[in-house]
């Protein structure tokens, strides 16, 4: 009985300790890749309409903002 409580443990650890993207300050969503997608990146990775390519974790208020940004600065030309 024992060692099953020990290996409970052992195996919720991981999943506990895996922090949402979104909890420490990013615009919330996870890209395609499986990693956290940052404010700069977000229209490029995600698209332009929110969730798009991403997944929803810890959204922020003011990602779809962003992210409508970044495809307007990105159709001006001023990224590539």
């Amino acid at each position: 009985m024992r060692t099953l409580a020990i290996l409970a443990v052992l195996i919720a650890l991981p999943a506990a300790a895996h922090a949402a993207c979104g909890d420490h300050g990013g615009p919330g969503y996870r890209g395609p890749d499986g990693k956290c997608v940052g404010w700069v990146s977000i229209a490029h990775v995600c698209g332009c309409s929110l969730p798009g390519r991403c997944t929803a974790e810890e959204p922020a208020a003011e990602a779809q903002k962003a992210a409508t940004l970044g495809c307007k600065i990105r159709k001006l030309g001023h990224l590539n």
